[in-house]
């Protein structure tokens, strides 16, 4: 697998790292018989896919002139007590000049990459399925009790989507 479309050669070889770490994971699922065993692995198996996926399109997202921006209110002025809103009654009333930022990379979420690429680079019917690992991915956070088992199907989806991902990005930077 031909990953030097990745200019930074730290987060290339994490992502060599990585993707070995995964194949062995995944090696290692299919011969245990342990059902916990099984399920944990194969939630970091979709865990370190979905990351991996992310860090690839944030490369191309370096790539590119384009930027992902966020709304940013400045110069946020307070009007005097005696203007109320008709809806917000109870609440203080501000005048604020709106402005178009760029995002920082460090504050750009895998939710903003999918927007950015889905009409640049990746199906609609991509971006829903990369939407629903991403949710599945999510659910892992222990305080948000979510998905328990993890299944195999999981794993081939996410490892279907990294696939298709190290097809697209270099044909995309290029």
């Amino acid at each position: 697998m031909d990953l030097d479309f990745i200019k930074d050669t730290n987060l290339r070889g994490r992502v060599e790292h990585s993707i070995k770490y995964i194949f062995v994971l995944n090696e290692d699922v299919r011969n245990n018989q342990s059902r916990i065993f099984v399920a944990e692995t194969n939630r970091v198996i979709v865990l370190y896919t979905i990351s991996i996926i992310e860090a690839l399109l944030h490369e191309a997202y370096d790539s590119i002139p384009e930027h992902i921006t966020a709304t940013e209110y400045k110069d946020v002025s307070l009007l005097k007590k005696d203007y109320i809103h008709k809806k917000y009654q109870s609440e203080e009333v501000v005048i604020a000049v709106r402005t178009l930022v760029e995002k920082s990379t460090r504050t750009i979420s895998f939710s903003d990459l999918l927007d950015f690429f889905e009409t640049r680079m990746l199906k609609t019917a991509t971006v829903i399925r990369l939407r629903k690992l991403n949710d599945l991915r999510n659910s892992f956070h222990l305080r948000k009790g979510g998905v328990v088992n993890c299944t195999i199907t999981h794993v081939e989806e996410a490892l279907q989507l990294l696939d298709l991902t190290l097809t697209k990005i270099p044909k995309f930077i290029k």
